[in-house]
This record gives structure tokens, C-alpha cells and sequence, in this order.
């Protein structure tokens, strides 16, 4: 069956106070890429490979505020190589940034294609 938005928060809400208990006791280096995923995700879910399920937040508590910040370079750095007055790719890499904000399927190679290739569309 499917859940309903609160079934579905309530797990999302833990990670995320995870989350935020991991980046506050390594703030500047994070706890390392997939650490999050492999142990702490699955201690609070009882599923494997479970993230935080928020980008901005993911990239902070894996890679730290440094991570965070670096990331935040490059994506201006994207935003100025591009015409955002393309809605053509801009708006579907907009879309798909925005939903991160909920989810985080940065592992997912399907994902991670699809952006890469709007993001070079973009760009270009």
C-alpha cells in the first residue's frame, strides 16, 4: 500500500535531527562520504542505505560546512555559466534541484545522468 505524507515524514524528520546531531559534532569536516547511509540511515529506519533524504543537508553532514560551501561555489559557478532566461533547461534543473530539498537521490545514476546532462545543457 502507500503511506500517507505524515507516514512518510515522520521518518524523514529523524534523519534530519540525525543529520543535524552529526554536522554539530563534525562541523567543519562532516562524518565522510556514505558514512550517513551505511550506518546511521539504517540504525534509525531499519533500512540499508538509508540518507538524510535532503541535499543541502546530506552534502553538510557528509562533507561539512567546507563541503557545503564548495558545493555552493559550484553551483553558482553552473548558474553564471548558463542563460536562465533558457526555461528549456532551465526550469527542469531548477525541478529537479528544488525536489532535493525533500529527497535525495544523488546516488541514484539515473538521477545523477539526467542532471549532469541538463546541467550541461545549461551551460553550454
Amino acid at each position: 500500500g502507500t503511506t500517507t505524507p505524515v507516514e512518510t515524514m515522520i521518518p524523514r524528520l529523524a534523519l534530519w535531527k540525525a543529520a543535524v546531531r552529526e554536522l554539530g559534532q563534525h562541523p567543519v569536516s562532516g562524518i565522510g562520504l556514505e558514512v550517513f547511509a551505511n550506518t546511521r540511515g539504517p540504525a534509525i529506519t531499519g533500512q540499508h542505505w538509508i540518507n538524510t533524504h535532503n541535499l543541502v543537508l546530506n552534502v553538510a553532514v557528509e562533507l561539512g560546512l567546507v563541503g557545503l560551501a564548495l558545493f555552493a561555489a559550484w553551483l553558482v559557478a553552473l548558474y553564471r555559466a548558463g542563460d536562465p532566461a533558457d526555461a528549456t533547461t532551465a526550469l527542469p534543473l531548477l525541478a529537479l534541484g528544488l525536489g532535493q530539498l525533500f529527497d535525495c537521490f544523488i546516488y541514484d545514476y539515473t538521477f545523477m545522468t539526467c542532471t549532469a546532462l541538463l546541467a550541461a545543457c545549461y551551460a553550454s
